[in-house]
């Protein structure tokens, strides 16, 4: 008989966590071992729809603020229902309240998991110390997240489970039709795909893209930006690029349901952010035959491997990530040798099917 396990996160908006709970859940309950529900901490978000077609129950909290007690008490009532073996809780907001609430199932096993590397804000960390010892098992998708949780507090029982992606589906899914891009036939394409947020480095990479395109035009002229993606400062960034003088070579393409679909029109993959608790778009790339160049930051660098798996650049060196990017464009042989590996290991070591199994092995020796 399958067993019942909750999977608690903060919200189910289009996101990384959200989207590596929605194939896990899926997974798990395809194996037939377990049976899940998902709750969200706050309204039910894009996911929760793609999560409820795929047949599973999505419960909504609808919390209002940390300091919500009526979704506590919503919280309380549903897992007192539900009864569970697990409760696997994703984000710090959701480890808290699974922790708090402990004593509603105090015989229930639980998982806890984290998934940045954001310092800010900082309670968060100190919070997560607390309450991992609550915990039977604490799961980070890399070695540098569960690395930063012990230095804030103790665990009995830590796992690395890296996250995976449908690497079938991502290598055949169709580009945008060439009718529909924003830039002009032959330009040469830099992406990056994820949320418009402040800890993305994105004001920084609009600079220096700028300081590339105006010191050596000739080089530059046929590259162009693309930000694929929504969030607040969306605005703030519109008119750096505007205030450089390169809102031509810089294009704001909108969220999107399926990156890889504008990843396959990329040239080039980058991510600029150091706090990255994994980087599914750096698989995702991957899999999609896009070569990437990153920051040299902890997570990042346990799937990137420079020169093999694609381009790393010293996040406190000025116009390193730019040099990177120079690299790849202009180096045809390295570009297809890094394209080729990062393919391979994308197909190798992070596939849903992996994650999948991983997770199935933990839960089951809980």
């Amino acid at each position: 008989m399958a067993q019942n396990i909750i999977f608690l996160i903060t919200d189910l908006d289009l996101g990384g966590s959200p989207l590596v709970v929605r194939s896990l859940v899926r997974g798990l309950r395809a194996g037939g071992r377990w049976n899940p529900t998902v709750i969200s901490i706050k309204s039910a978000g894009i996911v929760a729809k793609w999560i409820r077609v795929e047949g599973t129950e999505v419960f909504s909290l609808h919390a209002r603020s940390v300091k919500d007690t009526g979704a506590v008490r919503r919280y309380c009532r549903i897992i007192n229902h539900l009864e569970p073996q697990i409760i696997f809780s994703t984000l710090v907001h959701a480890n808290l309240l699974a922790t708090v609430c402990k004593r509603v199932l105090p015989s229930c096993r639980y998982v806890q998991s984290i998934h940045t590397l954001q310092d800010n804000p900082r309670w968060h960390w100190y919070a997560q110390g607390l309450i991992s010892r609550a915990a039977d098992a604490v799961v980070a998708p890399s070695q540098a997240v569960l690395d930063k949780i012990a230095a804030h507090g103790h665990f009995s029982r830590g796992a690395v489970i890296a996250n995976g992606v449908d690497v079938e589906v991502l290598s055949h899914t169709e580009p945008v039709p060439a009718d529909e891009l924003p830039w002009d036939a032959g330009s040469k394409i830099v992406g990056y795909v994820g949320r418009f947020d402040p800890v993305k480095n994105l004001d920084r990479l609009i600079l220096e893209f700028s300081q590339a395109l105006i010191a050596d035009y000739a080089a530059w002229q046929n590259v162009h930006l693309a930000l694929v993606g929504y969030g607040k400062i969306e605005p703030q960034l519109k008119s750096l690029a505007k205030q450089y003088g390169i809102r031509s070579h810089v294009h704001f393409c909108g969220p999107t349901a399926q990156p890889a679909t504008w990843m396959k029109r990329f040239d080039v993959t980058v991510m600029p952010s150091t706090v990255e608790g994994f980087g599914l778009t750096v698989v995702e790339s991957m899999a999609c035959g896009v070569p990437v160049a990153a920051f040299d930051a902890p997570a990042i660098n346990e799937i990137i491997t420079d020169g093999e798996t694609g381009v790393l650049a010293n996040p406190h060196e000025p116009g390193a990530l730019m040099a990177a990017i120079f690299k790849l464009l202009h180096n045809p042989e390295a570009y297809r040798d890094i394209q080729n590996r990062g393919r391979q290991l994308a197909a190798e070591q992070y596939t849903i099917d992996r994650m999948v199994a991983r997770y199935d092995d933990l839960l089951v020796k809980l």
